[in-house]
């Protein structure tokens, strides 16, 4: 992987934590908010890189993505639902968010242009 793309998740990586942590904030009362935000970046610590860096190795860019996405709801709803204490509805929050994140994020993406998505489909 180049510097660029590298760059370029390290800005996206930020992306998505601001646009899923209120997510997972709002669906979570204030007893138990603090912790489930906290598991919330844990789970895309954990799960970023992997889509970024892991599953576009191994597979075609838009198998990657659907792989990457769906572990990326498991692993974080599975940590939501047993350290953040969720139960179930930590994998519902963990969907709702990482759906919002990317149908977010591709709308940036694609609005910042042809440069970005030369980085990201390497092309």
């Amino acid at each position: 992987m180049s510097a660029p793309y590298f760059a370029l998740w390290r800005w996206v990586f930020v992306l998505a934590l601001t646009l899923e942590l209120p997510v997972v904030a709002l669906a979570v009362r204030r007893p138990q908010r603090l912790r489930a935000v906290m598991v919330a970046v844990l789970g895309n610590a954990i799960t970023h890189p992997a889509l970024w860096f892991l599953w576009p190795r191994v597979m075609p860019y838009g198998a990657a993505l659907v792989v990457g996405e769906l572990v990326a709801v498991g692993v974080e709803g599975a940590l939501l639902a047993t350290l953040g204490k969720l139960g179930r509805r930590g994998v519902w929050i963990a969907l709702f968010a990482n759906l919002y994140s990317w149908a977010i994020g591709e709308l940036i993406l694609r609005g910042l242009g042809p440069a970005l998505v030369r980085v990201w489909y390497g092309r």
